[in-house]
């Protein structure tokens, strides 16, 4: 075990142990559930307002940051006029306990702004995945708002075995979202939590499909999470954005400037 994984194990020890309850790693018990859903339709009844320019707030790897976290939160609903919903990236939890899931929807609460949230390879642990399914819904899924098309693509592929990712499912939302895209006008967003290219995870053979299912799509941004720094990169017109840890006092902001595929930019906010 690395030092930072140590520390990192340490920390969430000593928080659970002196808070005052008893908690269980069986416990699987959302006092919430469908929350996706319900930040999707609360984004999509923001249509109306989505003037350009508006703003997506975009925070990963919250994990046992719980400080930073609550400084990142606090910053995001400060400047709510222009960041009207948020992503997260994926990992919220640091071993996928029920009480980290309930920590996270605190933290993701206090931004008062719709949170939309992926499944990081850390909440796939214990029984975080059924607590995922419970609390936010399905692990692969995709909206459309004010013409703008976002892809969510479970692509923890260690965590789930012989058929993850779901290749498929991911060009046939490709697909559908081209199909829109190209007569009527808007922008394609991809997130997933894994980068593309991680060499540990994926073959080359991998990284080459993902980036010619990304080019050919007409995707704008490929976001991602899971390295806990902020690196962007940009291939054959689409910009690849790991989206950093809050470790870090930071967030990126994705602006929509336009109706058109490259109307965007995307920056890091210092809290």
């Amino acid at each position: 075990m690395n030092r930072r994984r140590f520390l990192e194990l340490s920390s969430l020890s000593l928080l659970l142990g002196g808070c005052g309850f008893e908690y269980s790693p069986y416990q699987v018990t959302p006092s919430h559930t469908a929350l996706n859903a319900v930040n999707i339709n609360a984004i999509k009844a923001l249509e109306g307002e989505l003037t350009y320019p508006y703003s997506i707030a975009l925070i990963a790897d919250t994990h046992t940051y719980f400080e930073t976290y609550k400084k990142v939160a606090d910053a995001i609903r400060a400047d709510k006029q222009e960041c009207r919903f948020a992503f997260h990236a994926g990992d919220m939890t640091n071993t996928g306990l029920q009480q980290e899931y309930d920590w996270n929807y605190e933290f993701s609460s206090a931004m008062t702004i719709p949170v939309v949230t992926l499944i990081g390879n850390h909440d796939a642990l214990s029984n975080g995945v059924f607590i995922y399914k419970s609390m936010y819904g399905a692990l692969n899924f995709t909206f459309e708002v004010a013409g703008n098309h976002y892809i969510c693509w479970n692509n923890n592929n260690w965590e789930f075995g012989p058929g993850a990712p779901d290749w498929a499912w991911l060009e046939s939302a490709l697909d559908t979202a081209y199909q829109q895209v190209s007569t009527a006008g808007g922008q394609i967003h991809v997130l997933n939590h894994i980068p593309h290219n991680d060499p540990d995870r994926y073959s080359a053979a991998d990284v080459e499909r993902y980036r010619q299912l990304m080019s050919s799509y007409g995707v704008s941004s490929a976001l991602n999470g899971h390295k806990h720094d902020h690196v962007y990169e940009s291939v054959d017109g689409v910009d690849y954005v790991t989206v950093g840890s809050v470790q870090h006092l930071s967030y990126l902001k994705l602006t929509v400037t336009g109706p058109n595929r490259e109307d965007f930019i995307i920056e890091k906010i210092d809290v």
